[in-house]
């Protein structure tokens, strides 16, 4: 338990140390491998963590709220991608609509 708990902490500090540059494929994979090591502390019949052991458990969940602001930041630059990519594939489609071809178009000057 202490070696998991440990990865954990030492994986925790890694990404706290890189949280403002780093990139959010790293932070995904931060994700999934703090998942496994969550799901091995649980997973051991013997999970009854000691003081100290909770302590510890306790630090590492304290930087969740630093690690969820940067996620957010990322969620919301993806938003903002794909609201411009949203209304330039509506612009796109309007002038792309299906037409006759033996149709006229005119343009007037105001």
């Amino acid at each position: 338990m202490d070696e998991s708990i440990g990865k954990l902490e030492q994986l925790t500090a890694h990404v706290l140390s890189r949280i403002d540059t780093i990139e959010w494929e790293e932070l995904q994979q931060f994700i999934e491998v703090r998942g496994e090591l969550i799901d091995q502390l649980k997973g051991q019949s013997n999970f009854m963590p000691t003081e100290g052991q909770q302590e510890r458990i306790q630090r590492i969940l304290s930087c969740d709220e630093i690690i969820l602001h940067r996620m957010r930041a990322y969620k919301a630059e993806a938003e903002k991608h794909l609201s411009k990519f949203s209304t330039a594939q509506k612009t796109m489609n309007a002038y792309n609509s299906i037409y006759t071809p033996e149709s006229h178009f005119v343009d007037k000057k105001k």
